[in-house]
């Protein structure tokens, strides 16, 4: 639980990470110096996207596993009770 919850952790991490870059290197650009940053903005959108569908998969993934384990457990009680 613990390593999974720091996987989560330095997901948000980087998915924060890589939205502050952006806007703080927007925000002091400008299209004469930098040309146009639609680049920037776009590859800032795609990692993002990317880092929250991993992220959602592995919620979902642990999950699931959980609930396959929780019902393993249950039927060995059932079967220590009988």
């Amino acid at each position: 639980g613990y390593l999974k919850g720091m996987i989560a952790l330095t997901i948000l991490a980087f998915i924060g990470y890589i939205n502050l870059y952006a806007l703080n290197f927007t925000g002091e650009a400008t299209t004469e110096q930098h040309g146009d940053l639609g680049a920037l903005l776009s590859a800032s959108l795609a990692a993002t996207t990317f880092l929250f569908s991993v992220l959602l998969v592995g919620l979902f993934l642990s999950h699931w596993a959980l609930k396959k384990e929780n019902k393993r457990l249950k039927s060995q009680l059932e079967s220590q009770e009988d």
